[in-house]
């Protein structure tokens, strides 16, 4: 199972985030009286625990597809470019899931390709910017390289303040927008993703190998050109310094026949 969100949807959640005047400074509205704080910051989920509760706060739960799609955006808004982890506020007790918030976990998005371990006991988001979608995964509490997503409790007196907006901006997004599960479709574009990665990483190093040995056979014939080259210019040198060598030593024919004719005219 994997959730897609459209463009638009992703559109109305960041407008949520981004203009929403009740939470702190560095903080995004989520559900009603709560605010979420990113951090792109690579650690386990013990770390990732103690982070939020530094700052009077705890991991993220989550409770619906809106939920996870304020969550999307907010980590698209941090790190657009990449596909990354991130701690949500879940942890395995006995054989089954459960929010360190103790609220009801009564909404996954687990797929069935992504095997749940035993050892496995802490949950996290992936979140893939560039394909608008995101899903869960178990993983080992001690993995450090994933961000942490902290949510808190604003003061008693926004309670109502905050309901109301909430309430109008949730009846805005779904009377104009839907949030789209498209599993099949998703699966594949990510296996055709992955795919086209290594497939590049093949045309890349065919193209690499196949540069280089282009690059040697012309220097060598480039080489082997340049020494023919010299190898006429020496032949051509070597023969005219013998042709005038020869000329040197022996006298013209033409020039002793006329002395020998001469000779014989005084005689006579």
């Amino acid at each position: 199972m994997y959730t897609k969100f459209t463009f638009s949807a992703y559109f109305v959640s960041l407008f949520i985030v981004c203009f929403s005047s009740k939470c702190p400074d560095g903080w995004y509205s989520y559900r009603p009286s709560y605010c979420l704080k990113y951090f792109a910051v690579n650690v386990t989920f013990d770390s990732a625990y103690s982070l939020c509760r530094s700052i009077h706060s705890s991991l993220i739960s989550i409770h619906s597809e809106y939920e996870e799609n304020i969550v999307f955006s907010i980590g698209k808004r941090h790190v657009p470019n990449f596909s990354h982890w991130v701690w949500i506020g879940a942890r395995r007790v006995d054989s089954s899931f459960k929010w360190l918030d103790n609220s009801g976990f009564s909404y996954t998005n687990i797929p069935n390709n992504c095997y749940v371990q035993q050892q496995s006991d802490c949950l996290a988001l992936h979140l893939f910017p560039y394909l608008n979608v995101t899903f869960w995964c178990a993983f080992d509490c001690s993995a450090n390289n994933f961000h942490v997503v902290c949510e808190k409790h604003l003061q008693q007196e926004t309670q109502v303040n905050e309901i109301n907006d909430r309430s109008a901006f949730v009846k805005s997004v779904n009377s104009n927008f839907s949030f789209k599960k498209n599993f099949n479709e998703s699966e594949v574009r990510i296996q055709a993703l992955v795919n086209s990665q290594h497939t590049n990483e093949a045309n890349m190093q065919n193209i690499i190998e196949s540069t280089t040995i282009f690059i040697i056979m012309s220097i060598f014939f480039s080489t082997l050109v340049l020494f023919i080259i010299v190898l006429k210019i020496g032949f051509y040198l070597s023969s005219m310094k013998s042709k005038m060598m020869q000329n040197q030593r022996s006298p013209p024919t033409l020039a002793v026949n006329e002395m020998e004719e001469m000779y014989d005219e005084a005689k006579t």
